[in-house]
């Protein structure tokens, strides 16, 4: 990935109907534009990161979900909480 996007605001209804607002952390996109991780930071270190990650998976699938609309040639490959801490990184794939 070689375009970042720091702190990217977005604002799209999905098609199920909920309303999703909110600032990316990190969009990564590819060189050609076609390929993207998103990356949300929490700024502590848990003893257990999975475990941690768990009550912020839901919002970062809908954080992918609004950016796949917002950028339709964009594909979100990636989606992950770097805990800045620990400097530990979980990833999961968006659905």
């Amino acid at each position: 990935m070689t375009a970042l996007h720091p702190e990217l605001p977005f604002d799209a209804i999905l098609p199920d109907g909920p309303r999703i607002r909110g600032t990316t952390d990190l969009l990564a996109c590819s060189a050609d534009g076609t390929r993207a991780a998103l990356i949300d930071f929490k700024s502590h270190g848990p003893q257990s990161p999975l475990e941690a990650a768990r009550p912020h998976l839901a919002q970062l699938n809908d954080y992918a979900r609004a950016a796949n609309l917002l950028w339709p040639n964009l594909r979100i490959e990636f989606a992950g909480i770097h805990f800045l801490g620990s400097g530990m990184l979980i990833w999961g794939v968006p659905s």
